[in-house]
């Protein structure tokens, strides 16, 4: 398979930028289009590989499709503590960013082949169980978790307006993500037009 988003940071020698330590690193990488600086931000953007998945629902989710909005991928097991504890305040900044219908897409990413116990309908009662109406895409080969190079759980993975890779963090409590999720709305080039910068 072709190179993880990881790799594909570490080859543009800015693998630390990519990393979401503060709310202002993921600011600037958004405005300075991407995770990469450089001489010219579109020689510099790295845009993510378009994909396809199911969600809990059976409804696809093409990520192209959600072009002019900032999409949060947040990628979790059932067995990972962790992701459980974060996911209540995911839900709720879903809820409170307008569900699917705001500016913000917020999808879970769950992985079958990584699943210890569970099947895919395990992992859709596993929701139910627990409250979760954002859709969660069913990564049933682990391609994508392979893809964005996931092996710490959870990693959420902050994409731009135009689709660049802002960058990821580990996990969050309800008012980080809102603050991050408000710093990339801000800081995307057209934001900026409009504040005069």
């Amino acid at each position: 398979m072709k190179d993880t988003v990881h790799k594909v940071l570490k080859k543009y020698g800015r693998a630390a930028a990519a990393v979401l330590l503060t709310a202002a690193v993921l600011a600037a990488a958004c405005a300075a289009g991407g995770a990469f600086s450089g001489a010219a931000a579109e020689e510099t953007k790295y845009i993510v590989p378009d994909f396809t998945l199911k969600d809990q629902y059976g409804e696809e989710h093409t990520l192209s499709d959600y072009r002019g909005k900032v999409v949060i991928l947040n990628f979790w097991a059932t067995w990972c503590p962790w992701c459980v504890q974060e996911m209540p305040d995911f839900q709720k900044v879903y809820e409170e960013q307008g569900g699917e219908e705001g500016d913000v897409v917020i999808l879970g990413v769950a992985s079958r082949v990584l699943e210890k116990t569970r099947d895919e309908s395990g992992v859709v009662t596993f929701l139910e169980q627990k409250g979760i109406t954002y859709p969660t895409l069913m990564d049933t080969t682990g391609e994508i978790f392979e893809l964005f190079g996931i092996d710490t759980y959870p990693t959420s993975w902050f994409i731009c307006k135009d689709g660049a890779v802002a960058g990821y963090t580990y996990t969050l409590e309800k008012q980080e993500l809102a603050e991050l999720i408000q710093q990339v709305r801000d800081m995307t080039p057209e934001a900026e037009e409009k504040a005069g910068r």
